[in-house]
């Protein structure tokens, strides 16, 4: 379930909690609370809460720009494999008379 918080512009904001995030990324909250230290991740302290907030559009930004740069470097990955990609050789005359 996503927190629904109201900002001053009186327009409704969407924010996942740490726990909520923690569980849509499959970590540990401890390891949102780390991604969020290096500040890899907006984060939003409601005024007297010691409640962590994350604004769900950034969120699914964030989601979407890593989807895209996963995808990339598997293409590029992909590409460099083929390119490296040595076919065997096979000679198509014998040098050699085999006798049985």
């Amino acid at each position: 379930m996503e927190s629904e918080v109201k900002n001053n512009d009186n327009n409704d904001v969407v924010y996942f909690t740490q726990k909520e995030l923690a569980k849509r990324w499959r970590i540990t909250q401890a390891t949102v609370k780390s991604i969020r230290d290096r500040g890899e991740i907006p984060y939003f302290f409601p005024p007297n809460s010691s409640r962590v907030l994350y604004p769900r559009e950034e969120i699914l930004t964030i989601e979407q720009e890593q989807l895209i740069s996963t995808n990339k470097e598997k293409r590029q990955q992909n590409k460099y494999c083929k390119s490296k990609m040595k076919l065997p050789v096979v000679s198509v005359q014998s040098t050699k008379e085999w006798r049985i």
